[in-house]
């Protein structure tokens, strides 16, 4: 895998926000045309953060996102 630097355990890699520089436009199967822009975001509850840390960073990517997916300890 390239591109976001990324690693097994539970140190986080990523610190805040990281956002794709490319755009992806894919049409949905009704015709609409979508953007699609990936952004990593660091893990929460590490030991660098605290709990506000935290939540900033889950609302900024929730309110900017449509679709979230979460690695949850060994299961997306």
């Amino acid at each position: 895998l390239e591109g976001f630097c990324w690693k097994g355990g539970s140190e986080r890699v990523t610190a805040g926000i990281l956002m794709w520089s490319d755009i992806y436009i894919a049409t949905t199967p009704s015709g609409t045309e979508v953007a699609i822009i990936l952004l990593d975001t660091q893990g929460t509850f590490d030991s660098n953060s605290t709990v506000c840390d935290c939540a900033t960073i889950f609302a900024l990517s929730t309110m900017v996102s449509s679709v979230q997916v979460y690695n949850l300890s060994q299961n997306i």
